[in-house]
């Protein structure tokens, strides 16, 4: 969000409505809010050619202080669909310069002149922490999502509202000041060419032209997004003690963004086996305890049964569904039957291993790269 003595409105027609309305008396009618806007959004010839543009809104509204009326230029803008067409590129901490240089040129291109220094101390009033993850030993971003929906991560969460769609296509966890989504990322592409309205992820038309690449080496990305407003951005900054100057030259941090994901992935996951549990694979019942009597031996005839009968029903309905299928003076007795089977589980499961290379992945925190996600 840039002030009014940071910018410069060089071409207000490219707005909609024309800014010469917020710039000159008599100033229109203000709406809803006390605020008026003009809005210049991608084109539709931009889209057809797949060309990306931030989104910029000028917002005219009356002073706090002195009551007269100034303007504030919010700008929206993916950083790696900017600067490298896509999003399955991640960028790094040594890109911000020139994200900044080419972000000024862009502007200016879009009729609104500043400078690069003022760009990099703007105030920041949302951010959008995320990372992608290219799976494999044969799991499915599906497996991974149909078992995060089975946990209850709603206590840890604080979240108010799920969503889990397309039989694992995407879930995600809105709270007031926050929202949490995982998805796949090659069926949310392949969404984004039938009709933009059904894809999770905005503006995708810059990269839909790679999705036929990825179809054919039939690769698996998992993205998640941590979407934060700025009271949000205070409370989580202040409890993990990161440096709380919420400009862009301190929120665009890669340390800031492994450590924002990794909290919510343990809220999410509860920071123990239960995951990897509903990741096991006991559609073949003998196999599975033939596996779990080889890595476990001294595991008595009664705890395996018992392992597997908590397994089968933890997948079939979850963890809250299990959990609220006995009264509350069992709940110790079910508690320890489920980390019982969270403690036990077969370690040579392909699933259970990859679901593990997530948080590994995680702990890198290596940026990905678009021909890692096309496999040759």
């Amino acid at each position: 969000m840039l002030n009014t003595n940071e910018f410069e409105i060089l071409e207000p027609e490219n707005f909609s409505p024309c800014a010469t309305c917020i710039m000159q008396r008599p100033y229109p009618r203000l709406g809803k809010g006390h605020i008026f806007k003009c809005v210049q959004n991608p084109s539709k010839q931009d889209i057809k050619q797949g060309i990306y543009k931030p989104r910029l809104t000028l917002i005219q509204r009356p002073c706090r202080v002195t009551k007269q009326r100034i303007i504030n230029l919010k700008i929206e803008l993916s950083a790696p669909k900017f600067m490298k067409g896509n999003n399955f590129d991640e960028l790094q901490d040594s890109d911000f310069e020139l994200f900044c240089a080419l972000l000024s040129m862009k502007l200016e291109y879009m009729g609104i002149r500043t400078g690069k220094e003022i760009l990099a101390n703007a105030a920041v009033s949302s951010v959008h922490y995320s990372k992608n993850f290219v799976l494999n030993d044969h799991l499915r971003c599906r497996h991974v999502l149909d078992g995060l929906n089975k946990i209850n991560s709603f206590s840890r969460l604080d979240a108010t509202e799920k969503d889990y769609r397309n039989q694992g296509h995407m879930i995600k966890w809105h709270a007031n000041s926050y929202e949490i989504c995982l998805y796949d990322k090659i069926k949310d592409l392949q969404q984004a060419r039938i009709s933009a309205k059904r894809a999770v992820e905005k503006d995708q038309y810059s990269q839909t032209a790679h999705l036929d690449n990825f179809l054919e080496s039939q690769v698996q990305v998992l993205r998640i997004e941590i979407r934060l407003n700025k009271v949000k951005i205070k409370r989580l900054f202040s409890e993990l003690g990161i440096n709380s100057i919420f400009t862009l030259r301190n929120i665009f941090s890669s340390s800031i963004s492994k450590q924002i994901i990794m909290y919510f992935w343990k809220k999410i996951t509860g920071s123990d086996n239960l995951l990897c549990l509903l990741q096991s694979n006991i559609d073949n019942r003998q196999e599975y305890i033939d596996s779990l009597q080889v890595s476990y031996p001294k595991l008595k005839p009664k705890e395996l049964m018992s392992i597997m009968g908590t397994s089968i029903a933890l997948q079939s309905f979850g963890e809250a569904g299990f959990r609220a299928t006995f009264p509350q003076s069992q709940q110790r007795s079910v508690r320890r039957l489920i980390d019982q089977a969270k403690t036990y589980q077969p370690n040579g499961n392909p699933r259970w291993i990859a679901t593990k290379q997530i948080e590994e992945k995680l702990l890198r925190f290596e940026p990905t790269r678009l021909e890692n996600c096309i496999r040759k």
